[in-house]
């Protein structure tokens, strides 16, 4: 973990604690995503693709809908909507 972090720290130019650090966008901005889990890896998505990153993951964490569709897609898709869109 601590090599990939310092090759990841390099491969960034330094730019790497301006890349992760959220507070750094407006609060307009991070509004439009929502204070959700998803929201801000959205964000932190955009704006590594920004600095160059050519593929971007992003995991809510929450996979397994088996059972219960509907309820958990009444609670995934709301946030998930709202950070795609913005």
């Amino acid at each position: 973990h601590t090599r990939a972090t310092r090759q990841a720290r390099s491969l960034l130019d330094g730019r790497f604690d301006k890349i992760f650090n959220l507070d750094l966008e407006p609060s307009r901005v991070k509004e439009r995503y929502g204070n959700t889990k998803v929201g801000k890896q959205f964000l932190l998505g955009r704006r590594m693709i920004e600095s160059g990153a050519r593929v971007v993951f992003l995991n809510d964490g929450n996979y397994d809908s088996h059972w219960g569709i509907k309820e958990d897609m009444t609670i995934m898709v709301p946030p998930m909507a709202r950070a795609l869109s913005a």
